[in-house]
């Protein structure tokens, strides 16, 4: 599964499941596919990924935007 978000910050961020796997990556690093970073709780990524096993690609969505939101909190402080 996979979805982009627009940022301003950013650009496009690509959000995506790896093949065999059901933890939910996101390229935040620059690095494509699933040398990408692993989302986490809390707007992290590190500590206890996030992983999604649905079918939904609007579950998916929610999923990585609240992700999204979380890190920027994070990030301003």
């Amino acid at each position: 599964m996979k979805t982009t978000i627009n940022t301003r910050e950013f650009g496009q961020l690509e959000f995506f499941t790896g093949d065999g796997t059901d933890y939910i990556f996101v390229d935040i690093n620059g690095k494509p596919g699933t040398l990408g970073s692993q989302i986490c709780d809390n707007g992290d990524l590190w500590g206890s990924t996030i992983s999604y096993r649905g079918g939904s690609p609007t579950e998916f969505e929610k999923i990585c935007r609240r992700w999204w939101r979380a890190y920027l909190r994070k990030q301003r402080g």
